[in-house]
């Protein structure tokens, strides 16, 4: 009967001792699975992210360039299919000209958010939250907050590039085109 009871007392003790372990444990699995829903989000912003930063900013650059020296063209000089192309492009540019600082910011911003998130994989992989499960949630919280309005301002930038990209794309060369054949005509006064 006391080896009975004694064994009884183990088991209780070894199983006690097993569900204290696996809370830690799950603690640790709740925390990285936290982790990994903030990577998740992450990717959405990078798949989001389809423009290299330096090509907006050249494109806004070349935009202003053309329309600076398109306001030197005289009435005259231009036919009413360069004057439509013209304000097409005067159109394109007013979506470039804030979208290209705001896209190089989320840029820098994305990059940030990365370290920030594989400092708090790697803080929770070390079990450095282990005993500090209000301060994790407090600082995930903040992360997926951050990331979320992050997330939410990429798709309103590019949601803005991509809705005026095809008609760059489709009226660029021929704007180039026009100030090609008109830039002589501007440096010689209109002769």
């Amino acid at each position: 009967m006391q080896i009975r009871a004694l064994m009884v007392m183990l088991t209780a003790g070894l199983i006690a001792c097993g569900q204290g372990g696996n809370g830690k444990s799950e603690e640790l699995t709740q925390q990285q699975l936290r982790v990994d829903s903030l990577w998740g989000m992450f990717r959405e912003v990078k798949e989001l992210l389809r423009y290299d930063m330096t090509v907006i900013s050249a494109r806004k650059a070349e935009m202003d360039s053309f329309l600076q020296l398109a306001r030197f063209f005289t009435a005259d000089q231009l036919s009413d299919d360069e004057k439509s192309l013209l304000n097409q492009y005067n159109g394109i540019y007013r979506v470039y000209k804030p979208m290209a600082p705001a896209y190089k910011e989320i840029v820098i911003e994305t990059e940030e958010i990365f370290f920030r998130i594989k400092t708090l994989e790697k803080s929770v992989a070390a079990g450095t939250y282990k005993a500090q499960r209000q301060e994790f949630l407090k600082t995930y919280g903040e992360e997926r907050l951050a990331l979320g309005a992050h997330l939410e301002r990429t798709r309103n930038t590019l949601g803005r590039l991509g809705a005026v990209e095809p008609t760059y794309e489709r009226i660029q060369e021929s704007v180039e085109d026009l100030f090609a054949r008109k830039q002589p005509k501007l440096l010689d006064g209109g002769q």
